[in-house]
């Protein structure tokens, strides 16, 4: 079967990068802690499976900083933290997920990095008091370093309490590299796709829609939002892919090939994207 595809009705072309189908008890076992280093990036990379899940009450997210950096024209708002956690748990209840299986460590946004013995600490309090046995970060790769930082924590908290580990992706999305995507350039066998129904993708998106302050311009003076509608758009097709992350693997060992070009690749993305984001809020205000 080709591993490219369109979805109908979208008119976004996507591809399931030839990942081994799963369903929603393969990945959550008997409970599930999806972790999300920002809000929304829960919904981002998890919200296929958050709506699809036929037991919510196995289910339980926890964000870990305050997103009290984003948007960057309200960065340094007071009042922007509490706005965060608010969207969060409407976009959550929209998937069936109840306050009660929600938490915030509260931590500051961007710097997760520093913070490695409390993300230890939030990460297996967490996983305790929700008993369990799979555990949800970001991909090791993803460009931000708080999401770095929280993998790292998952990989301790696998090693630590013997869970499963999986990795989803926010930032799959590399303007560098051939195909465009990081998950084409994993090696076979490690990617696991969840199929979204038409039903699953409309309340995906409607919990994304939910986080209007990265959705929609911010009012004071943003001229393009966080999450575009494309990029949405985009995260909503096709399955929902997941890495499953083994100890025979570590960091690039992922990978198809771990040459230089994906070295320099890394490097130079995340200022690439930022340099791209300024033009475009730049061309909005002409």
């Amino acid at each position: 079967m080709s591993n490219r595809m369109r979805e109908s009705g979208t008119g976004v072309e996507t591809s399931d990068w030839n990942s081994a189908p799963v369903r929603v008890r393969d990945l959550i076992g008997y409970g599930a802690l999806i972790v999300a280093p920002h809000p929304d990036d829960e919904v981002l990379g998890c919200g296929g499976l958050l709506a699809a899940a036929r037991r919510p009450d196995g289910l339980a997210v926890l964000v870990l900083s305050d997103g009290a950096l984003s948007p960057p024209a309200a960065a340094g708002d007071p009042g922007l933290p509490a706005l965060r956690r608010e969207e969060t748990l409407r976009a959550l209840d929209l998937l069936g997920v109840s306050e009660r299986h929600v938490s915030f460590a509260g931590l500051p946004d961007g710097g997760l990095s520093t913070r490695a013995a409390q993300l230890d600490r939030e990460l297996l309090d967490a996983a305790r008091r929700t008993s369990a046995t799979d555990v949800f970060v970001p991909f090791r790769f993803d460009r931000h370093p708080d999401h770095q930082a929280t993998q790292a924590a998952g990989e301790r908290l696998a090693r630590r309490a013997g869970l499963r580990l999986w990795e989803y992706f926010v930032y799959p999305f590399w303007r560098l590299l051939p195909r465009g995507d990081i998950r084409a350039h994993l090696r076979p066998g490690t990617l696991y796709g969840l199929r979204r129904d038409a039903e699953t993708r409309a309340a995906q998106r409607a919990a994304l829609d939910a986080y209007r302050s990265q959705t929609e311009p911010w009012a004071g003076g943003r001229t393009r939002p966080v999450l575009s509608a494309g990029h949405l758009d985009r995260v909503c097709a096709g399955p929902e892919v997941y890495l499953r992350h083994e100890i025979v693997r570590p960091g690039a060992k992922v990978l198809k090939g771990a040459g230089m070009w994906f070295r320099i690749v890394r490097r130079v993305e995340p200022g690439l994207k930022r340099a791209v984001d300024g033009l475009r809020e730049r061309r909005g205000r002409v």
